[in-house]
C-alpha cells in the first residue's frame, strides 16, 4: 500500500529523500481519488516546498506539483487558486516540457476555464493541447479524443448549433 511504501521510505531514507517524496506524491494522488482533498493538498504542498528548494521554482517537477495542486483546488471549489496553479503549470511546462506535459497542462487549464464558463479563454488552450497530442500520439489516441470532446463542448458553448464544425481550426 502507499502508506506502507511511505513508512518504508521514511525508515530507509528519511523525510527528504526523493523516494520518500515520490511515496508522498503517490499517497496524495490516492487521497485525491478518495476525495480527501485537504490531506492531498497538505502532501502536495510539503512536496512543493522541498522540490522548489532542491530543483528551483521553474523545474518540470515543480510544475507537476502545481498541476496537482490546481486539480485539488478545483475539486475543493477554490476556482481562483486552481486557475493560478494551472497557469503556473503551463508557464513552467511551456519552457521545460514543450510536448506531452505541456499538452496535459493546457488541457487541465482549459477544462477548468470551460467549467467556469470562460470558454473564450479555454478554446486556444484546448486547440494547442489538441495539436500537441495529435503530433505526439496520432489522431486515434484516447487523449486526442478527450481533447476533441472538451473542445467540442467549448465550441458549442461559444457558438450554439455549430456542432464540431470548428474543431479543426
Amino acid at each position: 500500500s502507499c502508506r506502507e511504501a511511505l513508512a518504508l521510505a521514511l525508515d530507509l531514507h528519511g523525510a527528504r529523500h526523493p523516494a520518500t517524496l515520490d511515496a508522498r506524491r503517490q499517497l496524495a494522488a490516492l487521497h485525491v481519488d478518495q476525495g480527501r482533498f485537504a490531506e492531498a493538498e497538505a502532501e502536495f504542498r510539503d512536496a512543493l516546498v522541498w522540490t522548489v528548494a532542491r530543483l528551483g521554482p521553474r523545474h518540470a517537477d515543480v510544475a507537476r506539483i502545481h498541476n496537482s495542486l490546481g486539480i485539488v483546488a478545483w475539486e475543493r471549489g477554490d476556482h481562483e487558486a486552481a486557475l493560478a496553479s494551472l497557469a503556473r503549470t503551463v508557464d513552467i511546462w511551456r519552457a521545460t516540457s514543450p510536448n506531452a506535459m505541456l499538452a496535459d497542462g493546457l488541457f487541465n487549464h482549459g477544462m477548468v476555464l470551460h467549467a467556469l464558463g470562460r470558454d473564450g479563454e479555454a478554446r486556444p488552450l484546448l486547440r494547442e493541447s489538441l495539436a500537441l497530442r495529435r503530433a505526439r500520439f496520432g489522431p486515434q489516441h484516447g487523449l486526442v479524443g478527450d481533447t476533441l470532446r472538451m473542445l467540442g463542448e467549448v465550441e458549442a458553448a461559444l457558438e450554439p448549433g455549430t456542432g464540431t464544425r470548428n474543431l479543426e481550426a
